[in-house]
């Protein structure tokens, strides 16, 4: 599915593009059962959720997992492309 994505120009809202910037289309290549890095193996783990293609990467060797797209803290932050009156 998202190599599909990839090999075409990004859609997405105006403020993305303004945060973000244009998204070129490029040439992805499908994940494998594996990912090696130099040290470690990871593994691919499809996750749909908020993203219909959405993946983890599990360290089975040391239990570190690789997830999500928010880091989640005590006090939320959010950025918006105009100053907003409180």
């Amino acid at each position: 599915m998202s190599v599909e994505v990839c090999a075409k120009d990004a859609e997405y809202p105006e403020y993305r593009k303004i945060f973000w910037g244009k998204r070129d289309a490029f040439k992805a290549e499908p994940l494998g059962k594996a990912i090696r890095s130099r040290t470690e193996t990871w593994e691919p783990i499809f996750t749909p959720g908020h993203a219909k293609d959405h993946m983890v990467y599990l360290n089975h060797n040391n239990g570190v997992l690789f997830s999500g797209d928010l880091f989640v803290t005590q006090k939320q932050s959010l950025s918006y492309g105009k100053s907003r009156s409180r």
